[in-house]
């Protein structure tokens, strides 16, 4: 009950299977004394193979709704989009982790033509280094980049190459 929702265990074959269903992504977040960038509620699997050590995460994130917090309030100032009021039902997070490596794809999208998508994402745990590509698509606005450095100080770079090809392709029909 202390993550809502159902969560079901089954051990097999050094192998566990967790299943979630309705389950609340902000209390499983708050558990770990974090702050969530947006609510939602969690539909899928994890697997841990115990013998190899491998966690591998399928999960559908639905009625995922942004909170107001530094990352919504940057996307507003930027790029003149509310994401708090937008509905994001079409959302998946996809990730695995071995030796020390967690590798993740997370695309928040309404299933229409807003998303935001975090792919090819690596997080090395030894050395706390972060690496992903990011797209986001939002009310027409197109901005593509990479997330790199540190989870303490990650930087971001826009591709501007892709912007500009982007803004002459609609510009001209395209």
């Amino acid at each position: 009950n202390k993550f809502g929702g159902d969560i079901k265990f089954q051990y097999e074959k050094n192998s566990l299977t967790i299943k979630l269903q309705d389950v609340s992504l902000v209390k499983i977040v708050n558990f770990f004394e974090y702050k969530s960038l947006f609510n939602s509620y969690l539909y899928g699997d994890i697997n841990f193979n115990i013998k190899d050590r491998l966690l591998i995460i399928d999960i559908k994130l639905d009625r995922l709704h942004f909170f107001h917090n530094d990352f919504s309030n940057s996307i507003e100032k930027e790029l003149s989009v509310d994401i708090v009021g937008m509905d994001f039902n079409q959302s998946r997070f996809y990730g695995g982790y071995k030796d020390s490596i967690i590798h993740t794809t997370l695309k928040i999208d309404d299933g229409k033509k807003n998303h935001i998508f975090l792919t090819n994402s690596l997080l090395n745990m030894i050395n706390k280094k972060i690496y992903s590509k990011f797209e986001m698509i939002l009310n027409g606005k197109e901005v593509f980049g990479q997330i790199h450095g540190t989870l303490d100080n990650p930087q971001f770079d826009v591709d501007r190459d892709k912007y500009i090809e982007y803004k002459i392709k609609k510009a001209f029909g395209g």
